[in-house]
C-alpha cells in the first residue's frame, strides 16, 4: 500500500447527505469495519497517515471557499488534490486553479453540461492540471 512511502492521505466527505454521497459520519463506520480486516490500513489510520475530514458541506458539489475549517488546516500544505465526480470536478470546480497538482475526474450526466464542455453525454472528464511554476 502507497501509505508506507511517506505518503499523507485525507479524505473529505460531506458533513450531511447529498443524493448517494457518503457523509463524514458513515465513512467512520466504515473505516472502523475495514480497519477490523485489516491491519496495514489500521496502522495508516492510527499513524495519521490517512486521515478523514467532513468538508462542511451538504452537495454533490464542493465550494472550496466553503470548507470546514479543520479540513482546510490539514490539507494546507497538501502536494496533490483530488476532485471525483461531476458537482466537484465540472460544475464548481472545472475551472478553479490551485496551488498543487489537481486531478478532475468526472462522467458527463447531462446534456446542457455535454453541450457546454463540447462533449458526448457519458464522456470521461480526466483533467490534470500541475502546480503553477513559480
Amino acid at each position: 500500500m502507497f501509505f508506507n512511502r511517506g505518503t499523507h492521505v485525507v479524505i473529505a466527505c460531506n458533513s450531511k447527505p447529498a443524493l448517494n454521497d457518503i457523509t463524514y459520519h458513515e465513512m467512520l463506520s466504515l473505516v472502523a469495519a475495514m480497519s477490523e480486516t485489516s491491519t496495514e490500513f489500521q496502522d495508516a489510520v492510527h499513524s495519521g497517515r490517512l486521515s478523514f475530514a467532513a468538508s462542511g458541506q451538504h452537495s454533490p458539489c464542493l465550494n472550496l471557499s466553503r470548507i470546514n475549517g479543520h479540513l482546510a488546516h490539514i490539507s494546507r500544505d497538501a502536494d496533490f488534490v483530488l476532485l471525483h465526480g461531476m458537482g466537484r470536478a465540472i460544475h464548481t470546480n472545472l475551472r478553479a486553479k490551485l496551488v498543487c497538482d489537481t486531478l478532475k475526474l468526472a462522467v458527463i450526466k447531462t446534456e446542457v453540461v455535454a453541450k457546454e464542455l463540447d462533449a458526448h453525454l457519458y464522456e470521461a472528464v480526466v483533467l490534470f492540471e500541475p502546480a503553477p511554476t513559480v
